[in-house]
């Protein structure tokens, strides 16, 4: 977990985030930190706070993010962030990814939507109604962008579907 902040005022950022380690008894261990981070004076470290539930570690990742933002901190998007700060980020364990490649990951799934179809007429041989299919936001509102039943993308109106949900990595969020 990583929460990206910025002090317009210090012109610094703070990370706060939870970094996963192995225990003494090979029990999983959450440290909880923070980082400041300024242009000209690097990188400080915050005290760090360690836990064995990892509910315990989010819920004093979060609260350390309310106490920056009432310090003048406004949260910023990790895809939003300025490159040099990637590698303060920690990358959770279970993902065997660069904090760049995590951040593409980040981008890419926020643009991420289940449809179905209401409406194929003209598409019948690509789309079936009924069946749930991948989508992807773009530029334009009032468009997405649809795989079809071979794999092919297709930059379909909005108003064909009847559902458009967030997917499960937008729904955590």
């Amino acid at each position: 977990m990583n929460i990206v902040l910025f002090n317009e005022v210090k012109k610094e950022y703070c990370i706060v985030c939870i970094k996963v380690g192995m225990g003494d008894s090979g029990i999983p261990n959450y440290m909880v930190q923070g980082k400041r981070i300024h242009a000209v004076r690097g990188c400080l470290h915050g005290q760090p706070f360690n836990f064995s539930v990892k509910k315990e570690a989010e819920k004093r990742c979060r609260s350390l993010a309310r106490i920056k933002r009432r310090h003048g901190y406004k949260e910023i998007a990790l895809d939003k962030i300025q490159s040099y700060l990637h590698r303060y980020l920690e990358v959770p364990p279970d993902m065997n990814l660069t904090p760049q490649q995590m951040i593409e990951f980040l981008t890419k799934s926020r643009r991420e939507r289940y449809v179905v179809f209401k409406n194929i007429s003209g598409l019948e041989d690509c789309f079936d109604l009924g069946v749930q299919y991948l989508a992807y936001t773009v530029d334009e509102d009032d468009v997405l962008l649809v795989y079809d039943k071979f794999g092919e993308s297709r930059n379909c109106f909005k108003e064909r579907f009847s559902t458009i949900v967030l997917t499960e990595e937008n729904r955590d969020k």
